[in-house]
């Protein structure tokens, strides 16, 4: 399982794939990284990431929702200081790594101020999945990236972990979100996206199962 969410806070949670370790990468990417492995600074904003002992694989869920605990933890990381005015290396740099896991045909969930690519095994449930979820929005593959953000064929809108009405506004850093041909604004005065998904609808493009392994030190 691979996930990453970015907080219209900035906060993020991170987990590295078998061919990209998203940690390793965005510290590789920016300037002035230092520190021991697990919690490293970066020039400009920092970056904190350290492990959550509270998941063990985020989608990793058994048919009751039970969370699955096999392979390595999940890494949070707390990036400070972005102005709200202006995109950064950080926000560039993450969003070239989110472009690398969208590649690799990743699912991706899009809740109230956070984004999160999450990358199925074969092992977990997508229904079961939701219940973990919360308020938001669960963007259903193909996901593409386009010149215009990222596309997804299908909307489907979730209220307390269960599918609902259309989904509010939406935030990804400076980057829009296309839905559908309905591109979102990602920042400053985000406009709703109406795309309801129908009820039932099947989830496509699904993820291959990945493999985990720690961020290089």
């Amino acid at each position: 399982v691979a996930t990453v969410e970015v907080q219209s806070s900035g906060a993020m949670v991170l987990s590295p794939t078998a061919s990209l370790s998203l940690a390793a990468l965005i510290a590789e990417d920016l300037p002035g990284t230092s520190g021991p492995p697990g919690r490293r600074k970066l020039g400009g904003p920092a970056l904190t990431i350290t492990r959550d002992p509270r998941v063990a694989g985020a989608g990793a869920f058994d048919a009751e929702g039970t969370p699955r605990r096999f392979g390595p933890l999940l890494y949070h990381g707390v990036l400070t200081g972005l102005p709200s005015d202006r995109e950064l290396a950080a926000e560039h740099q993450l969003s070239r790594s989110l472009g690398c896991l969208v590649q690799s045909g990743a699912e991706l969930v899009v809740m109230a101020d956070s984004l999160v690519v999450a990358a199925a095994t074969g092992g977990s449930s997508e229904e079961s999945m939701t219940r973990d979820l919360g308020d938001g929005l669960w963007l259903r593959g193909p996901i593409e990236r386009t010149d215009a953000g990222l596309r997804c064929g299908l909307a489907q809108p979730i209220a307390n972990g269960e599918p609902t009405g259309d989904p509010g506004p939406l935030r990804l850093g400076r980057s829009p979100i296309e839905l559908g041909g309905a591109v979102v604004a990602a920042s400053g005065s985000p406009r709703p996206a109406a795309i309801p998904s129908p009820p039932g609808a099947p989830v496509i493009g699904r993820a291959p199962a990945l493999q985990i392994r720690p961020p290089r030190r």
